[in-house]
């Protein structure tokens, strides 16, 4: 179900600047006003919102006292993790160097930097990094020597690269990067040529140092990929098209669209891509030439499946929020043996999967502990989804036919 301010969210994310209207803001009560900035803050739009009442002293001034301190303690707090974040980054791009091992920079505070230009304009998360998998041995090491924890050890990496696509690792006990090795998850989407995608790669100024990441065209495919292919929508929150609108706004250098629709049809990701910007057109109203939308045709999508992918964008931002794909998978297979194959992938993974899930957090405890741990996770997210499902909540049915239309409509 959508925030109730989620229009308003869209529209102050939007390139025209008459969105919202001054004359619909003096109709908000200090209540509405709380609720818009919970909302922001929850879809980490705090330094948006900020910027949207800095530029009038009208608006400003309507936005109660409190509020304006809770946006300037979030946009703080964002700044603060951002510097912590770069601190991480220079110190193992240095190492990684040193150590004549390539690695690449996703998302995140290449975003930040590099398109945002801004350290508060968009908290970084984790640091997604991408490696060779033939490095990950060496990389493991050279994180281990710089602090950082490993939750899996060198021997255990060549049985967890066939079953996954990246691991945590963490700095002062918490996760700080999630490591890559490559980009799409085994057994649930189709591989591409990494290859390719390295041999493009481009250096930027990122934490003070030159940082390899994908080329711009490609990572505007990726960030596209990750929405609407990777996550459905789900847990990406209305962020995600503005990282997109913002790529395609003001890219840091002048983008290729013929190699970037041609990339997309080869890797197989022109639907996730159309759908994706589609709905940055039309809701931030920004878009690539029309050449490209026409030849990735997004206006076949139908109102049903823009209307389902915004709502997936809304619907939340943890797992527990919402319907996940694997769910929707399992119970949309016909076949009884492939849905408890689904199943059992997410009920009883490897001891190697376990392992890099839980043992950073209890690194004494045996394999049978970590795999009740996991399974306690489970019940925890899924299992008041499940039985609503059952019982015919309405909420939760519309949820699951709203993710199957996405999914049948993605997997085409």
């Amino acid at each position: 179900m959508k925030p109730q301010f989620s229009h308003f969210l869209l529209d102050i994310l939007h390139v025209d600047q008459q969105k919202p209207a001054v004359s619909q803001l003096g109709q908000l009560s200090a209540q509405d006003w709380q609720i818009i900035v919970d909302e922001a803050i929850y879809f980490r739009l705090t330094y948006q919102l900020q910027s949207f009442l800095a530029t009038g002293a009208q608006i400003g001034s309507s936005l109660p006292k409190a509020c304006h301190n809770q946006l300037a303690e979030t946009v703080r707090a964002t700044l603060m993790h951002n510097l912590w974040q770069q601190h991480q980054l220079h110190k193992i791009l240095l190492a990684c160097r040193d150590a004549d091992v390539p690695v690449m920079l996703l998302k995140g505070l290449w975003l930040t930097e590099v398109v945002y230009g801004d350290l508060k304009a968009r908290n970084s998360g984790d640091i997604d990094l991408m490696l060779h998998p033939q490095d990950m041995p060496k990389f493991l090491k050279i994180a281990r020597e710089l602090g950082l924890t490993t939750p899996v050890s060198e021997g255990d990496m060549v049985e967890l690269m066939r079953l996954q696509n990246e691991i945590p690792l963490y700095a002062d006990n918490k996760p700080s990067f999630d490591i890559h090795w490559s980009f799409t998850r085994p057994g649930e989407e189709n591989p591409i040529d990494e290859a390719r995608l390295w041999q493009r790669a481009e250096y930027s100024m990122v934490a003070g140092l030159p940082c390899l990441s994908l080329c711009l065209e490609d990572h505007l495919l990726y960030l596209c990929f990750h929405t609407a292919l990777h996550h459905r929508f789900l847990y990406v929150g209305p962020r995600a098209l503005l990282d997109v609108a913002k790529m395609i706004y003001r890219p840091p250098r002048p983008i290729e669209w013929d190699y970037f629709l041609d990339s997309a049809q080869d890797l197989g990701w022109q639907r996730g891509v159309g759908l994706t910007l589609e709905l940055v057109r039309v809701h931030l109203g920004v878009s690539p030439p029309l050449a490209i939308m026409q030849v990735l045709n997004p206006t076949c999508v139908g109102a049903a499946v823009t209307a389902a992918a915004l709502d997936a964008v809304f619907s939340g931002q943890e797992i527990h929020d919402s319907l996940t794909p694997n769910i929707v998978r399992m119970l949309d297979e016909r076949s009884w043996r492939k849905k408890l194959l689904v199943l059992m992938a997410r009920v009883c993974p490897s001891p190697e999967v376990i392992e890099s899930m839980f043992k950073q957090h209890d690194p004494h405890a045996s394999i049978y502990s970590l795999y009740v741990k996991h399974w306690q996770r489970l019940v925890k997210d899924h299992a008041r989804k499940l039985v609503n499902l059952l019982f015919g909540d309405r909420q939760q049915r519309d949820e699951l036919q709203r993710a199957k239309l996405l999914k049948n409509w993605l997997d085409l």
